[in-house]
This record gives C-alpha cells, structure tokens and sequence, in this order.
C-alpha cells in the first residue's frame, strides 16, 4: 500500500524548523511510512507566490535520489493575475507540478471566491491538472462548491 501526503507544508516552522530541507522532509515521511508527498510552500501562501513556488520547483527538481517521492502545488494569488500567469506557464506543463492550490487570505482570512478567482480559473483550466481550495471554514466549503460547479461543464 502507498500512503501519500497530498498537502503538506513546505517550510520552516517553529514545530519543525528544517522543514525546508528535502531530506529532512523525506525522512520523517518515510519514517511514517509515507512514500510521495505533494508540497505546498507556507512563503507562496503567505508572503510571496513567486518566489515560494521557485523554491519549491528547485526542491522537487533536485531532491536526494531513494526519497520519497516530492511534487509541487503551484501557489497562486488571484489577485497577482500577470505573475500567477507566468508561473503558471512555466510550472503545470512539468510532471513537477501536480496542480494549482489556492488559499484564504493569509491576512484577514478571508476564502478563495469564485468572482476573484474566475479569470485565474480560466488561464488554469488548460493545464488539466487537479486544483487544491482550502476550505478551514464552512464559507469557504460554500465557495470551494462555487468554483467547483464550472469543472463539470468545462
């Protein structure tokens, strides 16, 4: 059996301070006998998607040879519609990437809504790839069904 951690966090914290590192990543996975993890960097969602998701693709590229197996979620920013374009290009074309994950606002916690994230939708649907909505609320579950209703027709 194969256990995989589809959201797990990529970057220092204070529980876990090199939680930056892929082989210290890999292995405390496999010491839980997880085999393939699908990271999501803490920098994209809070502070800097560009550079977080920079970060993460040199990380999935080069980590240790016998790790588990690492992939990236591309993190972007609605509101960052150019730059989330570029990486966008450049990441989900890749077997790197499994897919685009989006978050609340890291400030006032606000959730991902359909009319802020229509036009980043748009440029992602053509990629076919999955797509990762943080839902830690009940109104953010509402939204996630929002955006979700579109999959089915596109």
């Amino acid at each position: 059996m194969s256990i995989i951690d589809i959201h797990c966090n990529w970057g220092p914290t204070a529980a876990a301070p090199s939680w930056n590192d892929a082989s210290e990543i890999s292995k405390a996975l496999k010491a839980r006998g997880i085999s393939q993890a699908f990271l999501s960097s803490s920098l994209a969602r809070r502070y800097d998607p560009m550079a977080g998701n920079d970060a993460v693709a040199d990380t999935v590229a080069n980590h240790p040879a016998g790790s588990c197996d690492l992939k990236g979620w591309l993190v972007c920013n609605p509101a960052q519609l150019d730059e989330a374009s570029s990486q966008l290009r450049r990441y989900l074309y890749t077997d790197n990437f499994m897919g685009l994950a989006v978050y609340p606002d890291p400030l006032l916690g606000h959730p991902v809504k359909y009319a802020d994230f229509h036009e980043l939708f748009t440029l992602f649907t053509r990629y076919g790839k999955p797509l990762l909505i943080e839902t830690p609320t009940a109104e953010a579950m509402a939204e996630a069904v929002n955006i979700a209703a579109p999959i089915g027709r596109a």
